[in-house]
């Protein structure tokens, strides 16, 4: 999954792909992830996956910055948030 830094504006129109995730938000990034890295022992994995984002970032909700004046202290300003009791959402933002 190739990320690009700031909106494309080379897009056309025929653009020919496999899957196309609109919205990159958790879940968008999530199931790009998912679709580019899974398990396609019974299957073809899906060659050219693209997530389509209309904002400027990605992310959707979750919004992490870095607070200033605090150091190394980051801060969740956006509405996602998780409990690090849930193991799957904390093993993904440690070891992805």
């Amino acid at each position: 999954m190739a990320a690009t830094s700031g909106p494309r504006t080379d897009l056309h129109d025929g653009l020919d792909l496999d899957v196309a995730i609109v919205g990159g938000g958790v879940g968008g990034l999530y199931s790009g992830y998912r679709l580019t890295t899974g398990d396609y022992s019974s299957g073809g994995r899906p060659q050219d996956v693209h997530i389509f984002e209309s904002g400027d970032r990605v992310g959707g909700r979750l919004y992490s910055v870095s607070l200033p004046g605090m150091g190394d202290v980051t801060g969740e300003l956006g509405g996602m948030r998780y409990m690090t009791s849930q193991a799957i959402a904390t093993a993904l933002i440690q070891d992805v």
